[in-house]
């Protein structure tokens, strides 16, 4: 029997090795298409490919949930979430749950976001970028965000106000949220100016939590970060993994080269007190049990 290597098909065959790729990737796109239509017309909540509606690993989403099932049997008061980066609200709808399962749905769910285009030029590179940059210059990724919002059936407890963190979070009253979630752009600049604006808004003992954090600083070639730090997703030349490398670093210098509690990427910290400046940070430990990571129900593909 004669067998051909990969490569030897590959230099014989060309053209059809290309039309096989083209076949799939547009078989791919065109189920892609007829799930998102198939779901607007339904009036059912969608995250898939289309504008890149659901964004990171959708198993952090299970962390989120544990951790406000945590929080709530500390205080039997409403929850209060606030959302810096909300996209097409896969993650708020999270939070919304969360508080409907563990505090009886008290609480709500604040999302900042001026959905407005924001990668630079050296960045907006591959499918990813190309479809969010698309979705925000025709402004259809807030349509879609109001959508699933709606759908979803939490829009009771969600509320958004469309605008930049850095004008919005200055403006608000201190020691006011149970916990707030930094997800907007992952600059290193940005997520620094996130932080420092967003611990003075939680309550003594709240959360403040992120996602995007795939390698801390301990982890990494620090000089790489360094130098790309404007970057949005890169390769780490230490570990060869992918990683946010602005979300690396300020995460670092915000919390004194501390590490931070994460879990697949999403991590948190406890402020203990609200004088300023004069606050300390605590690891949050999630309980996990024997329980199994479960990808929350809306982000199922």
């Amino acid at each position: 029997m004669i067998t051909e290597s990969k490569s030897s098909v590959k230099a014989r065959f060309p053209r059809l090795l290309k039309l096989h790729r083209n076949l799939k990737w547009g078989s791919a796109a065109l189920w892609s298409s007829l799930r998102f239509r198939c779901c607007m017309a339904r009036n059912r909540p969608y995250f898939g490919p289309i504008m890149a509606a659901r964004q990171g690993n959708p198993r952090r989403h299970w962390y989120m949930q544990r951790l406000i099932e945590q929080e709530c049997q500390r205080s039997r008061r409403p929850f209060i979430v606030l959302e810096i980066g909300s996209w097409a609200g896969g993650s708020a709808i999270t939070w919304a749950q969360a508080i409907k399962d563990f505090n009886h749905g008290q609480g709500l769910v604040i999302c900042i976001d001026p959905w407005v285009q924001y990668f630079a030029d050296d960045i907006s590179r591959g499918w990813v970028y190309g479809a969010m940059s698309r979705a925000l210059r025709k402004g259809q990724i807030i349509s879609l965000f109001m959508h699933n919002i709606r759908t979803s059936g939490h829009d009771d407890v969600i509320r958004f106000i469309r605008g930049a963190s850095d004008e919005l979070l200055p403006r608000m009253g201190a020691g006011q949220f149970d916990l707030v979630f930094v997800d907007g752009a992952h600059t290193y600049h940005q997520v620094l100016q996130d932080l420092t604006n967003s611990a003075r808004l939680l309550r003594d003992g709240g959360i403040l939590c992120g996602d995007d954090l795939e390698l801390q600083a301990a982890q990494v070639d620090m000089q790489f970060t360094l130098q790309n730090t404007q970057s949005d997703f890169i390769q780490d030349p230490k570990t060869g993994k992918w990683y946010h490398p602005g979300v690396t670093r300020a995460l670092a210098g915000y919390f004194g080269h501390q590490e931070v509690s994460a879990w697949e990427g999403f991590w948190a910290m406890r402020v203990r007190g609200t004088g300023g400046d004069e606050v300390n940070w605590e690891r949050v430990a999630i309980e996990m049990g024997n329980l199994d990571v479960v990808v929350p129900e809306h982000l199922r593909s």
